[in-house]
């Protein structure tokens, strides 16, 4: 912090994990064989006051999948086609022993299993030759995990003695309901209501347990430091209650949240980055506190000195909720934080009046939760397309392979294959014939609450990027771009020319009109981005 000097010995009191953020969600096929040559995008960065809470926390910071480690099965190997049956059958031995033994993105999670399974320090440390003092920090976790899956009762029976032990040692609400519920196969997303991440936080506010904040420093308090730079903790013996910012009662200062957009990844890039940096100078130039939410080392925003107060956690319902309490904040910010924010508009939206309960009377601000999902679920963009006479191409949606082949069906081939909820084109494809749908669907992630798009694809079309922002009653159409690639390729690889070259002054004027009915229709407050294509004389949303 200020006043530090570069010969000044530090002496820290907290641990920092970072894992790197792989795409081979995104290239299934590609080489997932870690060495010399880089193939992470971005990283993740936790901290907590012993390994296993931060491991956890940087690994729900991470955003693949389920956001806590989970019982391999064989669905682990691979998505697609007979994912949910797949799910049932446990990780082969052998299959366990090849992700332990080469260095691929998925040996953190094959370490746990292995200590799952029972397997010892030594036995493990044979096959990796990893140091055994992670190892046992692993085995921690995986025993730990055990004694929650042998509890017989509900998180409603649980006391402050055992939640703390857990909490402290970093898991989650949503973790501990799982492991309480014994980890069924695909389970995770739809627990009971008497054990799922609400009811853990529920008992746990009821015991009056919420995390300690912590400033980052290098001299563990014992000097003064000036970074208003904060991490999460939960430790064995604190105090019951909120830990709210010093002198909460006397500050005028309204207080914004901005949420970031967590690690660096194909489609969501450093551009969320500059939008959160120039939202909280914006909120600082407006004399109110900006708080900004991230957990990204490699950002601007994670600069001590770009916001007011800086919090490095996972980007979760939990996190962010107990955040908003500490500081009691009078507004959150999801529009600059990419697919992550808009993904917690939601969950969030839902605890509200919890928090409210609680002392933190927040708004979301700009676009509304509802306007955010009729822009992100197809089937309701749909509806609102047809109302307003914008003309989409012809397609429909599937939450299983079966329903995918009936529409591809109906369509016809080509068709363009996407999924739902998803920034940066990730797993969009254009399909042309059954051997490619084959090949896709043996791939594919499908899941009820994240439906399949099959969408006619529109050959020899042009393709517009627009870029506006609204504020309700009015719609600046900042840019009209010309991709120079037919319609198809993804706006991030493509080459796009402003102002366009070859599309006439009546095609702009109605892209203009289709820009600000869908803004004004939306009620959306910020910025938005609309593709086009062009075929003939017919323009598609």
């Amino acid at each position: 912090g200020e006043g530090t000097t570069a010969a000044f010995e530090p002496t820290l009191d907290y641990v920092v994990v970072k894992i790197p953020r792989w795409p081979f969600d995104k290239f299934r096929t590609a080489d997932r064989t870690l060495g010399t040559s880089m193939k992470s995008t971005g990283e993740v960065m936790a901290i907590g006051r012993n390994f296993e809470e931060a491991f956890l926390k940087a690994w729900a910071s991470l955003e693949q999948g389920c956001p806590y480690p989970r019982p391999l099965t064989k669905a682990d190997e691979s998505e697609g086609e007979g994912m949910a049956d797949r799910a049932f059958e446990s990780l082969p031995d052998s299959v366990l022993v090849d992700w332990l033994k080469i260095a691929t993105d998925r040996r953190m999670g094959a370490l746990l299993e292995a200590f799952r399974r029972g397997w010892t320090v030594n036995e493990v440390h044979e096959i990796t030759r990893i140091t055994r003092w992670f190892l046992q920090r692993f085995e921690n976790i995986a025993q730990m995990e055990k004694s929650l899956v042998d509890f017989e009762g509900l998180p409603s029976s649980m006391d402050a003695k055992m939640l703390i032990q857990y909490k402290s040692h970093g898991f989650s609400d949503a973790h501990i309901a799982d492991a309480i519920d014994g980890f069924r196969p695909n389970a995770w997303k739809s627990l009971p209501n008497d054990c799922n991440e609400e009811s853990v936080m529920l008992r746990r506010h009821e015991l009056g347990i919420h995390p300690r904040y912590r400033m980052v420093d290098s001299c563990a308090a014992e000097f003064a430091a000036k970074t208003p730079y904060y991490y999460s903790t939960y430790e064995p013996f604190q105090e019951t209650g909120i830990d709210h910012i010093p002198n909460i009662d006397q500050r005028t200062k309204q207080r914004m949240v901005a949420i970031g957009s967590g690690p660096i990844r194909i489609g969501q890039g450093i551009e969320f980055d500059y939008g959160c940096v120039h939202a909280v100078m914006a909120i600082r130039s407006a004399g109110m506190d900006a708080i900004l939410i991230n957990n990204n080392p490699e950002t601007v925003s994670t600069d001590f000195d770009t916001s007011d107060r800086l919090y490095f956690d996972p980007l979760t319902n939990e996190c962010v909720s107990e955040i908003l309490l500490r500081e009691k904040a009078h507004g959150i910010l999801l529009q600059f934080g990419g697919q992550t924010a808009i993904n917690l508009a939601i969950p969030l939206e839902k605890r509200l009046p919890h928090l409210s309960s609680k002392g933190a009377d927040v708004s979301i601000l700009g676009t509304t939760v509802d306007g955010i999902d009729e822009a992100s679920d197809r089937e309701r963009f749909e509806a609102f397309a047809k109302k307003h006479g914008l003309r989409m191409p012809n397609g429909a949606t599937g939450t299983s392979s079966e329903d995918i082949r009936k529409a591809v069906d109906q369509i016809g081939f080509p068709v363009l294959i996407r999924p739902s909820y998803v920034l940066g084109g990730r797993g969009m494809e254009i399909l042309s014939n059954e051997s490619q749908l084959d090949a896709y669907l043996k791939e594919a992630y499908l899941a009820p609450d994240k439906p399949l798009l099959v969408d006619e694809y529109l050959g020899h079309a042009t393709e517009l990027d627009v870029d506006a922002a609204a504020d309700g009653k009015e719609v600046l159409v900042g840019a009209i771009m010309e991709h120079l690639e037919e319609a198809g390729i993804h706006s991030g690889d493509s080459t796009c020319f402003i102002p366009t070259q070859n599309i006439s002054e009546d095609m702009l004027k109605r892209v203009d009109e289709q820009t600000r009915t869908i803004g004004l229709g939306l009620n959306i407050k910020g910025c938005f981005n609309i593709q086009f294509a062009i075929q003939g004389d017919d323009l598609y949303v």
